[in-house]
């Protein structure tokens, strides 16, 4: 999963020129004890391509935390992700959530009208980047309700 996170992150800089995932977000370690989180939930497809990742949002009751859904250059385009984000929300639904939601870069319309196109919506306006987050691009937040 640590590798499909950096391809995924390092294919921000065709909408993003310049940018470069800051060692924070990429570093395995710090990625695999994200991983490891109480009520972290990943799915994986069978040849690693592609992964969706969530958890219980902290500050938010009833919602789940989609944190990652990534799918190598390769596999994007073949329902690979959808299948995923699909297991992704079948799981919050079991675990009782009453919703989904996830932040992605302002400037990733492809990640974007994805979620559009599988049922999410824009939840409020393009907001600067969050302190401590480590992307240090604007984002927008995305909801769906289960």
């Amino acid at each position: 999963m640590c590798a499909t996170v950096a391809e995924g992150l390092a294919s921000y800089a065709a909408w993003a020129p310049g940018w470069t995932p800051p060692p924070a977000i990429t570093d395995p370690e710090a990625l695999r004890g994200r991983f490891a989180a109480p009520g972290f939930i990943a799915h994986v497809n069978a040849d690693v391509s592609a992964h969706v990742a969530a958890y219980p949002a902290a500050d938010e009751p009833g919602a789940v935390h989609l944190m990652h859904l990534f799918a190598r250059v390769t596999r994007q385009g073949t329902g690979v992700a959808a299948a995923l984000l699909d297991l992704a929300v079948a799981d919050a639904r079991r675990a009782g959530a009453t919703a989904m939601r996830l932040r992605t870069p302002a400037g990733n319309a492809r990640a974007i009208a994805f979620y559009l196109r599988e049922g999410w919506a824009q939840d409020g306006p393009v907001q600067a980047e969050r302190a401590g987050t480590g992307l240090g691009l604007p984002f927008v937040w995305l909801r769906r309700p289960l």
